[in-house]
This record gives structure tokens, sequence and C-alpha cells, in this order.
């Protein structure tokens, strides 16, 4: 029977943002129309659905201290103009070390939540393009199992299950301690929006 015969509204499973939806607000149905289109265990995607719902629910809480950083505190630090943002928008998970990352410096424009389980933080430029994690320390996560991904622009990685919030911080903090100081702190956020977060507070 399909989606229309059963009563069900056909759907762009395509669409990244409604995949999300579903998993974070989908009926047990729709979850398993996104697991047969996914083509992954029913174990994969109950794991895709905590994810989804855990960002959910730390967008929410971010939103709230965002709006009250707003009216309290509106005067952004220098290391917040150099950021672009407030830390208040850098999702808690990986606030901590996106600004530690920036004092040895590292150009981070994005971080957080990436895909359907993904934690990834991106930088201008390429500080990684010569950089290789020693294999003790790749090893030490992969047996919690972790995967780490190093691009020239990028760093991120995947938990082979569900982990919470404190945990996932911990797996940056790891991450960020492993890498080396630059030697100066990070150039200003030059994007669209930080420039414009600058701009509106002049």
């Amino acid at each position: 029977m399909s989606e229309m015969e059963s009563g069900h509204e056909q759907r762009d499973l395509h669409n990244e943002d409604i995949v999300t939806e579903i998993l974070e607000s989908g009926s047990p149905e729709e979850v398993e129309h996104v697991r047969a289109f996914l083509n992954v265990t029913e174990a994969q995607v109950q794991t895709y659905s905590l994810y989804a719902k855990q960002r959910k629910r730390v967008h929410e809480e971010s939103r709230s201290t965002y709006q009250e950083r707003k009216v309290k505190n509106p005067a952004p630090t220098p290391e917040e103009l150099s950021m672009g943002c407030y830390l208040e928008s850098i999702e808690p998970q990986v606030q901590q070390s996106v600004m530690n990352l920036r004092r040895k410096g590292y150009a981070t424009y994005e971080s957080g939540y990436y895909g359907l389980s993904t934690q990834k933080i991106g930088f201008t430029g390429k500080p990684l393009e010569h950089f290789q994690f020693p294999e003790d320390f790749l090893n030490t996560l992969a047996h919690k199992g972790v995967t780490v991904t190093v691009k020239p622009n990028a760093i991120s990685f995947d938990c082979d299950r569900y982990v919470e919030i404190g945990e996932l911080q911990k797996i940056w903090n790891d991450i960020e301690s492993a890498l080396p100081d630059l030697g100066k702190p990070a150039e200003p956020n030059m994007t669209g929006g930080a420039q414009n977060f600058r701009n509106s507070r002049k």
C-alpha cells in the first residue's frame, strides 16, 4: 500500500529538513519510511531520531539563553566581535572548544550538529591541510565508538551510538586539546552574518 493509499501525504525524503522533522516528531510509520529510504537499520534510525530530538531541545534552550543575553548584556566582548556572534549563539557542546580553537588561531565559521548524527567545526582556509592525529589518539576514540574525520578546512566526528550533551562536549574538548596552537589568534569571521553582527553593534 502506498503512502497516499494509507492516508499519509507523500513527503519528499530527499529534503533534509523534512527528514529531520520526521525524526524529531514523526509517527512510527513515518520514521519507518525514513529508515527504508535511508536504507539503514532500525537501531540506526532510532539513533538518528534521538539526535534530532536532542538538537531540537538544544536549539530551543539556546534561543532562550540568547534572547536573555541580548536583553541583559547586549555589549559583545572582543572575542565575540571577532567571531561575529554572541557566545550563546554557539551550541553548548562545542562552545568552549570553539573559543579555545580561535585562541589557538583556527578561524571557525560553523560548528555543532551537522547532518543526521555528525558533529562538525568548519574553518576558513585550510589549517588542517597537513595535520594528522596520532594513531593512539584515534584508537582511543575508536574504542569509545567515535570516528573522527579530518579535512583541510574542517573536523568532524560521528558516534556509533547516542550520547548525551556532556559526552559530546568531552569529545570536542579532547579533539581541541590535541590540535596544535598556530601561534596567533584567529582572524575575524568575515561571513555575511558575522559582518552584520559587528555592524549592528557599532
